[in-house]
């Protein structure tokens, strides 16, 4: 078993660009379909602030992914 570790701190784009990231939501899907891709019973934690104020609740990609 592989275990990986996400420190994305938000599953919305606009969010992140407000903290100054140089990433964006849908590259935490890219992340997931790659270690379900390449690793056989991988485990993902991830460090996510669950909703950053003012945040849309739709437009957080966080809760579509399941692992």
């Amino acid at each position: 078993m592989s275990s990986f570790t996400y420190h994305s701190k938000a599953g919305c784009t606009e969010t992140l660009k407000r903290m100054n990231r140089k990433y964006e939501a849908e590259d935490i899907k890219i992340v997931c379909d790659l270690l379900r891709k390449n690793f056989e019973n991988a485990v993902l934690t991830a460090d996510l602030i669950v909703r950053f104020p003012t945040e849309k609740q739709k437009k957080n990609l966080i809760k579509h992914i399941i692992f």
